[in-house]
């Protein structure tokens, strides 16, 4: 009639007596059977809500290029100053557009457990180059010095996934010259341990802006989190670009950290271990 669950115990030897206990479990099998099917519901609703991410991104992306497109074509053949500004406001504005974007999907692939290192050969001087070259303009046009310190010692040809480590330090450099108004913002990559071809990998970010307490750093790492309203209100974001950083950081197998002071500026340190390919 129902499903229980029974168990026997002897209780005397002469004569021979038994306790037999019984418990009724019809509510246990029915709370399973609901729990299922409330994570089969969840599962539907968290696929749904990816391809939704997915699509509405992609179709915010396509208008977006069209615009910028266009916008550096005009560039290319603008000789007024007062245009030439416009212009220019316009494709950073399609830029920062496109790093929204891109975080939004890389936050949908985070929840949706598709977040993936991929590994391959490229050359690391070549890639701090492209990271130096699309931050110079904006950090200087806010009147920072940009200082970037390479060791000798890390190899030229790495193993590792390129996209995503840029990905880290342009969140990073981002982050840095958001809240940067006067001084300076420095990376260092150095060389830290070595056996056989792997190695690590260390990023140091450092900037003189406002820096923070223990409290706003304690939330810097959490989704759609700032420091406080006001930062939001000020300096704008999503609250997405160093809850994806860690993510990415601890995809790699490393680390990172973050050290700083209210008023005088902030530091990450990041550890990556990767291979490398001797010369």
């Amino acid at each position: 009639c129902f499903p229980i669950e029974a168990r026997f115990v002897k209780v005397m030897e002469s004569p021979a007596q038994y306790l037999c206990m019984g418990r009724n479990l019809t509510d246990r099998q029915m709370l399973a059977k609901q729990a299922k099917q409330a994570g089969e519901v969840a599962e539907k609703a968290q696929k749904v809500k990816t391809e939704f991410v997915a699509n509405v991104t992609h179709e915010l992306r396509t208008p977006v290029n069209g615009i910028l497109g266009n916008t550096l074509e005009l560039l290319e053949n603008e000789t007024d100053k007062e245009r030439l500004q416009k212009l220019k406001l316009i494709e950073r504005g399609c830029k920062d557009m496109h790093a929204l974007i891109n975080n939004i999907l890389d936050f949908s692939k985070l929840e949706a457990g598709k977040f993936t290192i991929e590994k391959r050969e490229f050359c690391f001087r070549d890639m701090m180059g492209y990271v130096k070259a699309n931050h110079m303009n904006k950090i200087n046009e806010k009147g920072l010095d940009f200082f970037m310190t390479i060791s000798p010692e890390i190899p030229d040809n790495i193993i590792g996934d390129e996209l995503r480590i840029k990905q880290i330090l342009n969140n990073l450099l981002s982050n840095a010259c958001k809240f940067t108004s006067v001084g300076k913002i420095s990376v260092e990559a150095v060389k830290t341990a070595q056996v056989e071809n792997r190695m690590e990998l260390f990023f140091i970010v450092l900037d003189t802006g406002i820096g923070m307490d223990k409290e706003g750093q304690d939330k810097l790492f959490k989704s759609f989190s700032q420091v406080d309203a006001s930062i939001t209100r000020r300096f704008g974001g999503t609250g997405l670009g160093l809850a994806i950083t860690k993510n990415a950081v601890l995809a790699h197998r490393g680390f990172i950290t973050v050290t700083s002071v209210e008023g005088e500026g902030t530091t990450f340190l990041v550890k990556i271990p990767l291979n490398y390919i001797a010369q």
